[in-house]
């Protein structure tokens, strides 16, 4: 690794850590991430010596390590929002809905939120004793983006409260702070283009702070801004029991 100037770019992968391997499970690709910057820390004490006069510094001792990864990821995957949003991913199946309850008391223009999104097949009745009355598809209708939000536009010819029965399709659900946040090992797969050399760096056991700025409306493409802290691994020290933390490894070059 006898080289000066360098410029890196890489895959960055990431796999539930084993914690009794020290060991990543099956990896995945984090997807395009335009930076990504490991910043070192260290903690230290100072000695100042107390003969000369001028209270040099005499002695510095280390006493903490560690570092962060920070950077920002550009795709938008089920499993990037759930490592930033401490969740757990699930799938809910498509499954016909009947007699879903509307509030009472609605006027026309009021919006109803359905309790799923992707409503197909939506049929509106009423309350009326005996047989209830099918609601005329003229008299509301589903808006928006994601088929779950009903727009009542008639509603004195009918007795409420309404009922819903519809079919939504099969969607993916993340809910926010479901789990403790897992231990990542993190994978640099990289090559430093100005040498056309492979470059490596492991993070051994990384804890990633959840979404601090979630930016809902984009002008231009959105990304997701990441933090993780990086906490000491006992089980990738190095022969001398030093390290912990990450390992840089680079192909020699061939003589």
């Amino acid at each position: 690794m006898n080289r000066n100037l360098f410029s890196l770019q890489g895959y960055i992968k990431a796999g539930l850590r084993n914690a009794a391997t020290g060991k990543p499970g099956p990896l995945f690709w984090l997807g395009n991430v335009p930076e990504a910057t490991l910043e070192i820390t260290v903690e230290s004490a100072d000695k100042r010596e107390s003969f000369s006069g001028n209270r040099g510094l005499y002695k510095r001792m280390y006493t903490q390590r560690g570092g962060t990864f920070s950077g920002s990821m550009d795709e938008w995957s089920l499993k990037n929002l759930a490592l930033l949003l401490h969740s757990q991913s699930a799938n809910v199946a498509s499954s016909p809905v009947t007699a879903e309850a509307f509030p009472a008391a609605l006027v026309d223009g009021d919006e109803v939120l359905l309790a799923h999104p992707y409503a197909a097949s939506l049929v509106i009745t009423d309350s009326t004793s005996g047989t209830p009355l099918t609601v005329d598809p003229d008299d509301y209708e589903l808006v928006g983006h994601n088929s779950r939000i009903v727009q009542l536009k008639n509603v004195a010819s009918y007795v409420q409260p309404f009922k819903a029965a519809y079919t939504p399709a099969a969607y993916d659900k993340l809910d926010f702070f479901s789990k403790e946040p897992d231990e990542i090992y993190v994978v640099f797969d990289g090559i430093d283009t100005e040498y056309n050399v492979p470059v490596e760096i492991d993070l051994f056991r990384a804890q990633f702070a959840p979404l601090a700025n979630f930016a809902m409306i984009n002008e231009e493409f959105g990304n997701l801004p990441f933090s993780a802290e990086l906490l000491f691994d006992s089980l990738n020290t190095d022969s001398n029991g030093k390290g912990g933390y990450a390992r840089l490894l680079s192909k020699s070059p061939v003589a």
